[in-house]
């Protein structure tokens, strides 16, 4: 491979999975590339004392960005499956977290490297985890602004990402945290499967976990949005509305793969509160999919 896109061009539907918009895609869902996150939901960070240090973070750029339709899309010929009605779509809309894409709520992103190019894994995973923080947030402000009274739970505004060099593969499953000593907020990440490319068995393995948290994201995930979109509009913070225009680019190819192995993510934790959260989590992405 001869660099990063063309690997990502090359592997794109064996790692990952198409949208409605091409055959064999997901309904309701959709595929773009080199996606801009909104810098509003990044993390302050936790003393002054580190963007001095060490400087701020750039723009987070998912290079493969996995969420739902919007109603630009469902223009196309045939229709698409619409996940959510018109006004549900427009509330989606205004509190958008990606710039000039037409994806709502992203449910899976990657970073792609290219090993050949001096490409490490370890950048892709840094590169992840800038992107995974702010998703992480954004959800956790949404469903802080529609349900007030409780706080957001782990499997509602947990990510998933997936990093590569074209060698070797990872699954992370990410998500926030309070801690119980210091009461900071920790964004964490554990893999949930790895891969050897150069192995079908490795690669098998990794799709069925995929598939798995696909039937959550597009059942107990998308109802739980979609019932929460009507209180977030409103308790919606000030803010005006974003006009986004669609800049990002699709890939397409067929995807007939299915598979329903039981999602097993790993995990560590600070203290027995943290820990049991986390474990509810993990038994709840185990039971629920």
């Amino acid at each position: 491979m001869e660099n990063e896109s063309t690997g990502r061009k090359m592997m794109e539907g064996h790692l990952l999975f198409y949208g409605e918009g091409h055959d064999g895609g997901i309904p309701g869902l959709t595929l773009k590339d080199q996606v801009n996150l909104d810098k509003d939901h990044f993390t302050l960070p936790p003393r002054s004392t580190v963007p001095e240090l060490w400087g701020t973070l750039p723009r987070p750029q998912a290079d493969s960005c996995i969420g739902y339709v919007t109603a630009t899309m469902r223009r196309h010929d045939p229709p698409l499956m619409k996940p959510f009605s018109r006004e549900e779509d427009e509330i989606a809309e205004w509190y958008s977290v990606v710039h000039h894409s037409d994806t709502h709520f992203p449910i899976l992103t990657a970073q792609w490297k290219a090993a050949i190019s001096g490409d490490h894994q370890i950048d892709a995973r840094l590169q992840a985890a800038r992107d995974g923080a702010p998703l992480v947030n954004y959800m956790h402000r949404f469903y802080l602004y529609a349900y007030p009274d409780r706080d957001p739970s782990q499997l509602e505004t947990c990510h998933v990402s997936l990093t590569t060099e074209m060698i070797s593969s990872y699954l992370r499953l990410r998500w926030r945290e309070v801690d119980s000593v210091d009461d900071e907020v920790y964004y964490r990440m554990e893999p949930i499967e790895s891969a050897h490319l150069h192995k079908l068995r490795d690669v098998a393995a990794t799709r069925k976990v995929l598939h798995n948290y696909i039937d959550y994201t597009i059942g107990e995930r998308l109802k739980s949005i979609k019932a929460a979109l009507c209180p977030f509009w409103q308790n919606r913070p000030a803010r005006r509305a974003r006009r986004r225009q669609s800049q990002s680019s699709t890939t397409a190819s067929s995807l007939n793969l299915q598979f329903d192995m039981p999602m097993t993510p790993s995990t560590s934790s600070r203290g027995e509160e943290n820990a049991s959260a986390t474990k509810r989590l993990k038994r709840t992405l185990n039971n629920g999919m």
